[in-house]
């Protein structure tokens, strides 16, 4: 028996994670960039260990890693203690402050970060070797866009 076109947890994680998260973020993106807004994006793709590593890259994961508080008290249950998550932290928390100061997230520490366009969208993905990809996630955005159009109609 085959199991094509069942909803399986995967199908169904990779559904709920476009539908609240990547999803809107894409379109609050667009109306940015449509509106002339300089927008660099990233996506958080490092994965905890903890819980066997069920969390995987979990919603809110990359917030001790931007603020560089890995050392704070209860972060290594969420994180885990591998001391990889340090350079990551250092990377993202130096990206963060650029930012803040300068407009632009761009660091020796990272590859060079392109803003998100309509044509590249370059996405910054955070993990042990950052790296910045075109368009990550197309097959997922143009299903996602044909589904919302579809909605419409």
């Amino acid at each position: 028996m085959s199991n094509k076109g069942q909803l399986n947890q995967d199908l169904f994680n990779k559904l709920l994670t476009m539908s609240i998260f990547t999803g809107p973020a894409l379109k609050l993106t667009e109306l940015q960039v449509n509106q002339g807004t300089p927008v660099w994006m990233y996506r958080f793709d490092w994965e905890t260990p903890v819980f066997g590593g069920a969390l995987k890259s979990t919603h809110a994961l990359e917030i001790p890693f931007v603020f560089n508080t890995l050392n704070t008290l209860n972060t290594e249950n969420f994180t885990g203690s591998s001391p990889e998550r340090q350079l990551l932290a250092n990377q993202m928390h130096q990206a963060w402050i650029n930012f803040a100061r300068n407009g632009n997230p761009n660091t020796e520490n990272l590859p060079e970060w392109p803003k998100y366009d309509m044509n590249e969208r370059s996405i910054m993905i955070f993990n042990i070797e950052s790296a910045v990809v075109k368009d990550p996630n197309r097959e997922e955005r143009i299903i996602w866009e044909q589904a919302a159009m579809m909605m419409k109609s």
